[in-house]
Parts: structure tokens; C-alpha cells; sequence
């Protein structure tokens, strides 16, 4: 879980009417590689800002859509409480904050018999204790939000268990409808367990407002029931992560020789319009990582240069060699001081200059995987110097 956040969580509302926070955005997204860049992308006259960036684990067997990542709308518990709950009653540090209608019922027990580390979805107790029903047994239990633009697809999680001890032939079963007429059920919670409610396949609201209704069945002598609830609508990150042996060989390649340039942050190759100056990348589809395919660094006349080369399975980094020390006056050298990266001829690394004919200029690529065996030198691997960058495992 990504959270970026400038004050605490807020949910607002007004009747029926729920709002959801603006200043803390929160996305699930699993990663599809070992490492994980977050880029702030300028998208109007404003310099985009956060405060604060968290990351939380969570498990791969929840909040799971059809594709894409989920960003967070809202996520309250039905209480006439003023806390918020997070940390450490809630082990994946999610805020619950209150929500409740003054026309609702509120339920409440002490005595929560429900073992809810027995739930994927790990809820804390706090939030179960409390519930909200219509003071209508007959009326439906409605809420509604906005949405952010009209073709949002919406997933939402309610989570019900019984806290009420029911009496002789009380039941209670509800259908859950959203969306364009979306309906699931009948639902009957019961006491010690705990229901998780989703939908499966995303939702399409109508217009520009969401509405949510649990409603009785003819079967029920009690009005439906929530204990909490939170709503996502899905965000698309097309581009994968760089692969994650080039993040760290490129990485390594920067801070061991002091490379410094502007455009060298976050991911090296994505989001495509914002690649590091210098690389070229390998795109094959949106699922697989991209590959860095070569490095052109920007040559000085009078600069020393490296040359560095990329396989699939490592990134090499060739030691420095100064103009003076390459000798002869043959096809592809020219004079001392002036040296861009030449052709390959007879197994090695041919270095000319503007004026020599083995020399191409400077928009030849310095790394090329193709051209890079047989250069007679020795080479530094990178991958074996870096270690480790993280285990892979799912985020929040």
C-alpha cells in the first residue's frame, strides 16, 4: 500500500452523502518486479508536492481487481466514535476513519466473540464492535459518493458480522445492489464470523454519483447490517517496472563513477517520455519489464570516457582509458585528445574521432550488446557489487 499524505484522513458527510478524502491518496498496486519507483509527474503549471510517502505490505489474497491497481475512495467503520483507527489495532496500518447517519441505529457490543486473524482481510476488532442499521426495519441501508470522473469503475469491500443476539425466529438477509443495477445475495451474517462482501468484477456507476443500498429480503424480520466498509475505483499503470538487475547495475554505474544528471531519478526507462538522458530501453509489451539496451553518455572533446555494455544477465562497466594511452594513426584513430566511441573491426573496439573514418560521431550508443564481445579489456560487473535490492513481495 503507497500512501502520500499532507494531513490526517478526513471523511465528510452529509446525510446519506459520504465524501472522500483528498489529501491522502492511497493505492494498491503489486509490483511486477523487485523494485518500485514512485514518480511525480507534472501535469499543469504547479510543481506536483507530497508531504510524506508509506508503503505497507499487505496480502496477495486481498483487494484483488480484474486488472490494474485499486485507488482508495473511502474507508470508514458505522460508529458514533470520534477515533480513528489505525496501527496497532489494524496490522496493515489502514485508517478507518468513523462514519455515521444520525437517522441510522447504532449496534454496539462489548463482547466481540469473532477471531478475526482467522480473516484474509485481517480487520480490527474496533471496527467489528460497532454497526449501523436503517431505524426502519422496512427501509433500505443507502449511501452514496461521488465519483472523480464519470467513467470510474468502482470495488467495494463491506465487511458484516452479527453483533446483535437474535431472538427466537429473528432473521436477517439482505441483497446489496450498486452500479447500474448490480445486485449480490441474499447475505445472512451470523454471529463469530466475519463477511467480506465484493464485487468481483468492477462496477460502473450511473452519472457522476455512486449508489450503495443494502436491502431486506421478504424473509427477514431485521434490516440489513454494516459494520464497515471501503471503496476503490481502478487506476492503470501501463508501463512496467524496469527490470530489476538493471536498476540495480544502472544505479551502481551512477553513484560509483559520479554521474550526475537531472533526469536520473526515479525509474530508468518508464514512464517512456521521462527515460533517463542517455539510456535506450527495450519495450516489448506492458507486462513485460523493459531492458536497458545501451548508455550514451555526453562526450567532452577532451574528456576520457567509459564504455559500458548489457546483456540479459549483467551490466559491465569498462575501466577509463585516457586518449594518450591509444597509439597509431591508422583507419579509425585520430589525434590524442579528441576520441568518440568507433566501430568494432577485428574483434575490437575501433576509437576515432570526427575527422578519423572509423568514427561515427557521438550518437553512437557507447553500450551496444551486440558489438560489445571481443572488446579487448577488462570489465567490472556491476550486478556482483550491488547485492540485493528487497525481496518481492505485494504492496499497499
Amino acid at each position: 500500500m503507497a500512501t502520500t499524505e499532507e494531513t490526517d484522513a478526513i471523511t465528510t458527510t452529509a446525510g446519506n452523502f459520504l465524501w472522500h478524502d483528498t489529501h491522502r491518496v492511497e493505492i494498491i498496486h503489486k509490483p511486477r518486479s523487485t523494485s518500485l519507483q514512485v514518480c511525480l509527474v507534472k501535469t499543469g503549471t504547479t510543481t506536483p508536492l507530497i508531504s510524506a510517502l508509506e508503503l505497507r505490505p499487505l496480502r496477495i489474497d486481498t483487494y484483488v481487481p480484474q486488472s490494474g491497481s485499486l485507488k482508495k475512495l473511502f474507508r470508514v467503520y458505522l460508529t458514533d466514535s470520534k477515533d480513528t483507527i489505525r496501527y496497532p489495532e489494524d496490522v496493515h496500518d489502514r485508517l478507518w476513519s468513523p462514519f455515521f447517519m444520525p437517522e441510522r441505529k447504532l449496534l454496539r457490543t462489548s463482547l466481540l466473540s469473532v477471531n478475526t486473524s482467522d480473516n484474509e482481510y485481517e480487520l480490527p476488532g474496533d471496527v467489528l464492535v460497532t454497526a449501523a442499521t436503517p431505524a426502519n426495519v422496512s427501509s433500505p441501508f443507502s449511501i452514496s459518493w461521488n465519483e472523480e470522473t464519470s467513467e470510474d469503475l468502482l470495488y467495494a469491500y463491506l465487511h458484516v458480522t452479527e453483533i446483535q443476539s437474535l431472538k427466537g425466529n429473528d432473521t436477517r438477509e439482505f441483497k446489496i445492489s450498486a452500479g447500474q443495477n448490480v445486485s449480490y445475495g441474499p447475505v445472512s451474517p451470523e454471529k463469530s464470523e466475519v463477511y467480506n462482501l465484493f464485487n468481483t468484477s468492477p462496477v460502473k456507476c450511473e452519472g457522476w454519483i455512486c449508489n450503495l443500498q443494502l436491502i431486506r429480503t421478504p424473509n427477514s424480520t431485521l434490516p440489513p447490517l454494516l459494520n464497515a466498509i471501503d471503496a476503490f475505483i481502478t487506476v492503470e499503470f501501463p508501463q512496467t517496472e524496469t527490470h530489476a538487475n538493471d536498476v540495480v547495475a544502472i544505479k551502481s554505474i551512477e553513484i560509483s563513477y559520479g554521474l550526475s544528471r537531472i533526469s536520473w531519478q526515479g525509474d530508468p526507462c518508464v514512464p517512456q517520455q521521462f527515460l533517463w538522458d542517455g539510456l535506450t530501453c527495450e519495450y516489448t509489451n506492458m507486462y513485460t519489464p523493459p531492458r536497458i539496451h545501451s548508455l550514451l553518455p555526453n562526450v567532452d572533446d577532451d574528456d576520457r570516457f567509459d564504455i559500458v555494455s548489457q546483456s540479459r544477465r549483467k551490466i559491465s562497466l569498462k575501466a577509463k582509458q585516457k586518449p594518450d594511452e591509444v597509439a597509431g594513426s591508422g583507419r579509425g584513430r585520430g589525434r590524442a585528445g579528441r576520441w568518440v566511441a568507433g566501430r568494432r573491426r577485428g574483434g575490437r573496439a575501433a576509437v576515432g574521432n570526427h575527422g578519423g573514418g572509423g568514427g561515427i560521431g557521438r550518437s553512437r550508443p557507447l553500450v551496444d550488446r551486440a558489438e560489445w564481445e571481443g572488446v579487448n579489456a577488462d570489465a567490472i560487473s556491476l550486478q556482483n557489487r550491488c547485492g540485493c535490492v528487497g525481496r518481492s513481495r505485494p504492496l499497499c
